[in-house]
């Protein structure tokens, strides 16, 4: 089966599976929500640690709880996904699947939002249009009712944040999500041992459901992680929806939540909003496809709209190649710099010093090579590039790289390392000299 395919698939598996994951919930709604949620932690918790040992990651696990410096956040990710885990079983069991699928449609939506307060991204003309139409239907919600959507923003809220601190530690998914649930795990089974619903005798079948919430909680994170090495993100970020939309038909249609017109007309704002976001990410992978072809510069606006998918097919090449069992691990370093004279000097530097550095003088060349090497191998990335016709900012090209493709060693090569305050992708800055004290130091490349 094509990876393409089979990465379609498996996204298409998770999607659906977590728009009827209320089902689900429901058939345990004779159960506390806090009670499900405490079962949820436990038995998710020993699963991830069960796949942690076996995917051998037990030594990073180990190294992450000795690092002061990335277990603070490791408890803050912990509490922000067992607020969403638990407002989420609440909304279900309480009959408020509408407010869950409002939640996760605005989800994206909110952090383009955190990424302008945060990371100091930009918005695009389609993703303010899209944010107003959104906060607009939240609006008339909490007009119409006298009531904020709390449980819908504490969803969208809960994921945006948690999401906004994963995108900015560089922790695997396995090895944080093991992380979460031990810090999580203690805590969840003392007050699973002092909830009234344990003291009850308890049906086999309620007991292998809530047993089962570990495998519906877990299953999904890893056929999601493996469909977004197949698939672009530009699709994973159209077929996101499809968990939303059916928590919307379940809620309306199977569970006949009361649906007015109003509320129509409310969600009628927000699915504009979805509609003009996606459409604005449709637009700029055509824009950018359109400037890769034609190795142009295009026109201000088109900019604009194409920033986050200037170099999507080049990056979906080497994301296509990441679960390579061949990935090169012992290259020191990737110096991606269009002037002959740099490379010369750094090729003098590493064989005095015994490193391992491949060169690119073009953008092909970069992630041709970016698709045969560890994720773990620093890149070091000069910061005016000129390629063919375009003029290149290498900060940039690096933050697709640091998103996308997970390499998180990337240092910019300015000529001034105080020109500028780095970004949160970039890990540090030098001149054009390559970094002869750490390598002296010993320290990798």
């Amino acid at each position: 089966m094509r990876k393409t395919t089979s990465g379609i698939l498996l996204a298409l598996f998770t999607f659906s599976a977590w728009g009827l994951l209320p089902i689900y919930w429901k058939s345990l709604n004779q159960i506390a929500s806090l009670t499900i949620l405490y079962h949820r932690i436990v038995w998710s918790a020993l699963f991830f640690l069960v796949a942690a040992i076996l995917t051998r990651k037990m030594k990073p696990l180990k190294e992450l709880f000795q690092s002061s410096s990335e277990l603070p956040w490791v408890f803050l990710t912990a509490a922000l996904i067992a607020g969403n885990w638990g407002a989420y079983i609440y909304a279900v069991n309480s009959e408020n699947v509408l407010q869950a699928s409002l939640g996760y449609y605005i989800n994206p939506l909110l952090n383009v939002v955190l990424g302008i307060l945060f990371l100091g991204e930009k918005l695009t003309k389609h993703q303010k249009i899209a944010f107003t139409s959104a906060l607009t239907g939240v609006v008339i919600l909490t007009v119409h009712a006298w009531e904020i959507p709390i449980l819908a923003i504490t969803l969208a809220s809960t994921m945006g944040f948690y999401a906004l601190i994963k995108k900015t530690r560089n922790v695997d998914t396995l090895t944080s999500m093991t992380a979460e649930g031990l810090i999580l795990f203690l805590p969840s089974l003392y007050l699973l041992g002092n909830s009234p619903d344990t003291a009850q005798p308890l049906p086999s079948s309620i007991w292998i459901l809530l047993i089962g919430a570990g495998f519906v909680t877990a299953i999904p994170l890893f056929t999601y992680a493996a469909s977004a090495k197949r698939i672009s993100l530009s699709t994973l970020g159209f077929m996101q929806y499809i968990g939303p939309t059916l928590n919307f038909f379940l809620a309306v249609s199977y569970y006949n939540e009361p649906f007015s017109h109003v509320q129509f007309v409310a969600f009628g704002f927000v699915w504009v909003g979805v509609a003009t976001y996606l459409y604005g990410m449709y637009r700029g992978r055509s824009v950018s496809s359109s400037k890769i072809k034609d190795h142009a510069k295009s026109d201000e606006q088109s900019k604009e709209d194409s920033d986050d998918f200037f170099w999507i097919s080049k990056v979906d090449a080497v994301v296509a190649a990441s679960d390579s069992p061949n990935l090169r691990s012992d290259i020191d370093g990737v110096l991606l710099d269009d002037r002959e004279i740099n490379h010369v000097n750094w090729k003098s530097y590493a064989e005095e010093h015994g490193k391992r550095i491949l060169f690119a003088e073009t953008i092909d060349e970069f992630f041709e090579i970016l698709s045969g090497v560890a994720r773990t191998t620093p890149l070091y990335i000069d910061r005016n590039l000129k390629d063919g016709t375009r003029v290149i900012i290498g900060d940039e090209l690096a933050r697709p790289i640091y998103d996308t493709l997970g390499f998180r060693d990337i240092t910019l090569t300015t000529g001034d390392e105080h020109q500028q305050t780095k970004p949160y992708w970039i890990k540090s800055i030098i001149g054009k000299m390559p970094p002869v004290d750490e390598w002296k130091q010993g320290a990798r490349c």
